[in-house]
Parts: structure tokens; C-alpha cells; sequence
């Protein structure tokens, strides 16, 4: 599995323009930087959802689902859909040593993690509702995966034969799904299911961003939203 796939991203692009245009807005006082730094988020999320599955694209297993739950499942004001709120800090001190702490993370720390509050932040209803959003950023990423479906399940069978011969602990053989693997590569809701196409056990971790503001309707949201209609 060495080097980059040859169509690491499906035939489309891999939206790592836009950040040149998140940029270009904050310099011109389009964005403030809280904003730019929501976008970036919003982009990379879109990102791994989109090209995951694809091939050595620098998109993992670990990454899609923390994606999907980011821009689908978590809500900045839905409490039941945080989950463990807890987080691990790691640092060296000035002795060098590595500390590691753990606390809970307060609700508007949480708030300001999620999707939700990104897009309402960089003011994106203008542009296009967040649910007609989602809506065609999933049936982009179903329409990516059947017109690339052998290439999906080649990678997927690489993968899983790489995890297969580091796993120290082996019972019989590793099958392949006899059914398309296809819906579930566009909603991994069963996280388990999931896990076992690609044998890979991490929990996601979310993203963090600063506060709110509002703005006028520049380049990037243009930008943003090519291709979905």
C-alpha cells in the first residue's frame, strides 16, 4: 500500500483550494479569524467524508468517522448527541517529563466544537440550509462511491489484509462482506459493522474553534458550494 492512489479523490477535486480563498477572505476582512478557522474545519471534515475509501488519499478509517459524526450526528445543542465529554491533555514540562491530564469538557466548549455552530458562525444558511447541505454532500459521496466501487473494494481488501498480518492475535481467516459495503460507507451509524470492513478500533475525536460572528456573503461560500447543486 505504498504511494498515493491514482484516483485518490474519485475524479473530483480534493477542495485544498479553498483554503486559499479562506485566506484571501480574512485578509480582506471578509472573515475574522475564528471564522476562517470554522471553515477550515467544515472543509476538511467535508474532505475526509467525501474521498475516504478511495485509496492512500491521507484519509483513515479513524478520520471518516470522526467526519460523519462531526458534520451528521453531534449537535451543538442536542446534549444527548455528545457522548463522553471527557478529554486527554498531553504536554512536556519544563523538566521534560510527559504530562498527561484528563477533564470534562463544559457544555459551551462542546458547543463550540460541532458542526452546527460552524456553519451558523461563517453565516453558510445564506449560502444554502445546512440540511439541503448535508443532504447533497451525502448523495455526492454515494454517487463517488458507485462510480468507483471496484476501486473502493480493492483498497478496502488491502487494507484489510495489511490490518490482518499486524494483528498479533489471529482466529481463522478475515471475510470479505458478501454484500455491498456501499450504505454503509455513506452512513457508518453502526460503528461496529464499520470497524470490521477495515478491522480498525480508534475512537474519533472532535475539532475546536472560537466564537461567534456574521458577515456578508463573499468569494469562498461560492466556492464552497460548487458542485452540490
Amino acid at each position: 500500500m505504498s504511494g498515493m492512489s491514482k484516483n485518490p479523490y474519485g475524479g473530483q477535486k480534493s477542495l485544498n483550494n479553498l483554503d486559499d480563498d479562506f485566506m484571501a477572505s480574512l485578509f480582506k476582512g471578509e472573515l475574522n479569524v475564528e471564522q476562517a478557522i470554522a471553515l477550515r474545519i467544515i472543509k476538511m471534515s467535508v474532505r475526509d467524508y467525501l474521498y475516504f475509501g478511495l485509496g492512500r488519499n491521507g484519509v483513515t478509517p479513524e478520520k471518516f468517522l470522526e467526519a460523519y459524526y462531526y458534520l451528521y450526528r453531534v449537535r451543538g445543542n442536542d446534549f444527548y448527541s455528545w457522548g463522553d465529554l471527557r478529554t486527554t491533555q498531553r504536554y512536556r514540562g519544563m523538566d521534560g517529563k510527559l504530562v498527561s491530564t484528563t477533564r470534562s469538557l463544559s457544555p459551551k466548549e462542546v458547543s463550540w466544537r460541532c458542526f452546527d455552530t460552524h456553519y451558523n458562525l461563517c453565516a453558510l444558511t445564506d449560502a444554502m440550509p445546512m440540511k439541503k447541505f448535508l443532504e447533497q454532500i451525502k448523495a455526492k459521496r454515494e454517487a463517488i462511491l458507485q462510480a468507483n466501487e471496484k476501486q473502493v473494494l480493492t483498497y478496502m481488501d488491502k487494507y484489510r489484509t495489511q490490518e490482518w498480518k499486524r494483528l498479533t492475535r489471529r482466529k481463522g481467516k478475515h471475510a470479505f462482506p458478501r454484500v455491498s459495503p456501499i450504505p454503509l460507507l455513506v452512513a457508518p451509524d453502526d460503528v461496529q459493522a464499520f470497524a470490521r470492513l477495515y478491522l480498525f478500533g480508534r475512537a474519533p475525536k472532535p475539532a475546536s474553534v472560537g466564537k461567534a460572528s456574521s458577515g456578508r456573503r463573499p468569494t469562498y461560500k461560492i466556492t464552497l458550494f460548487t458542485g452540490l447543486e
